[in-house]
């Protein structure tokens, strides 16, 4: 027993040190396990401690509206396909400032049941940001095309 107690420790410290939240919950979405930087978002969110989070649903967490009916679609989602979803997701935090992260849950499917959902959320705002400039940066470019060929074809 000392040696399942022993990797037991040595795997919550590996999923500590993971940079990516990770969340482990029931079927039902109840939250059974976060990670350290999991804990830090969810408290980031609700102003509550991991404690007083576990063994709640997403719509019993306290998140912000728009995360929340996002998050309960995708477990809903996940729950009825038995297959993993990725989506990018907008997350408003409590300073009013809007965050991008990719969240991917994946079912545990045990003897044809789903047992658990796994979720794995990846901070992706430099991403998102830099695609947003790189789209901002094509339109100007495009615009800056159109009145190069307007005073082209005026001056005929």
């Amino acid at each position: 027993m000392v040696g399942v107690v022993s990797q037991r420790r040595r795997f919550l410290a590996m999923l500590d040190a993971v940079e990516d939240l990770v969340f482990f919950c029931a079927a039902d979405g109840r939250l059974r396990f976060a990670n350290r930087r999991a804990a830090a978002m969810l408290r980031a969110l609700t102003g509550r401690p991991l404690d007083a989070l576990l063994d709640r649903r997403p719509d019993e967490v306290g998140l912000p509206a728009e995360l929340e009916r996002q998050v309960v679609a995708l477990f809903a989602e996940v729950a009825a396909k038995r297959a993993p979803v990725t989506a990018d997701v907008p997350v408003t935090l409590p300073n009013g400032e809007r965050h991008w992260i990719e969240e991917k849950i994946c079912p545990v499917v045990r003897d044809g049941e789903l047992v658990a959902q796994v979720v794995i959320a990846r901070d992706i705002d430099g991403r998102k940001r830099a695609e947003q400039r790189l789209e901002l940066l094509g339109k100007i470019s495009a615009l800056a095309g159109d009145r190069k060929s307007t005073r082209l074809n005026s001056s005929h």
